[in-house]
């Protein structure tokens, strides 16, 4: 049996992500997923190249690359194609994540542009708005057409994987699928733990430290049927790997450039 990795919320840390899949699987016979919010970083993110790399990763590795949509992708699609709005809360792109998708020129020439047309700061958003997902669809179309049709959760014999959670109802387990909505599997918050649903839900979107209400903690964090990947690299500067291996779930690491292999403990048997 093969090793299943699993990753959360990049954040447009491209570099943090390549150096995983370089350094610690085999993607013709490892199976990678990816639990969503790959945009939307700091200084260091880079967000159209880390959606191409996936994208591309996707191409490459078809049958052993499977992508799942967060809440940010949800918004920029949401911004890109003006659609109705499915998530409870909306959120604008951030500006330096439309900014990645373009050159310096091509940017400055927009604002430049927006300027002379607008007679308000209002009108300015409006048509800089508009001039952005026209340049989006002009230059990006198959990309943002593909970020949109992503799924929202990934089903196995023993797991389940989506960005943020699921709904649940005792005694219709079945059902969950259809119980649950996009606001469920993106925006689940606080992180809602169904002790009763007979799979393991590995999610992201939530920072590990809340879940533990330990700030210093940034480690994957495991709760009964719940494994949390973290999702904070913009504040712990890491991303966190989970591999799955015979059924068992490990934390991958990297200790003084070495990478370290790691049980992930169930912290409610842990802590008793």
């Amino acid at each position: 049996m093969e090793n299943t990795y699993v990753i959360s919320d990049v954040h447009g840390r491209y570099d943090l992500l390549k150096e995983m899949v370089d350094e610690c699987m085999n993607l013709n016979k490892d199976t990678l997923i990816l639990l969503g919010d790959y945009i939307d970083g700091d200084a260091k993110s880079n967000s159209y190249l880390t959606l191409q790399y996936i994208y591309q990763l996707t191409k490459k590795y078809k049958d052993h690359v499977i992508v799942l949509k967060g809440n940010h992708e949800e918004w920029f699609c949401h911004f890109v194609l003006q659609y109705s709005r499915v998530l409870k809360t909306y959120v604008t792109p951030e500006p330096s994540t439309i900014q990645d998708f373009m050159t310096p020129y091509d940017y400055n020439e927009l604002i430049h542009s927006a300027k002379r047309k607008s007679k308000n700061y209002a009108e300015f958003v409006d048509y800089i708005n508009e001039m952005k997902r026209y340049y989006l669809l002009e230059h990006h179309k198959e990309l943002i057409e593909w970020l949109n049709k992503l799924p929202l959760y990934y089903e196995t014999n023993d797991e389940v994987f989506v960005h943020a959670g699921i709904n649940f109802v005792l005694e219709y387990e079945d059902l969950w699928k259809e119980i649950s909505d996009e606001n469920d599997f993106l925006m689940d918050f606080p992180a809602t733990i169904h002790e009763q649903f007979p799979k393991m839900v590995i999610s992201g979107h939530i920072g590990t430290s809340q879940v533990k209400q330990d700030a210093a903690f940034h480690d994957i964090y495991r709760y009964k049927n719940r494994i949390f990947i973290d999702s904070t690299v913009i504040e712990s500067k890491r991303l966190n790997l989970l591999k799955i291996k015979n059924h068992q779930y490990y934390q991958i690491k990297k200790n003084n450039n070495e990478w370290e292999t790691l049980p992930v403990l169930d912290y409610f048997k842990y802590e008793e």
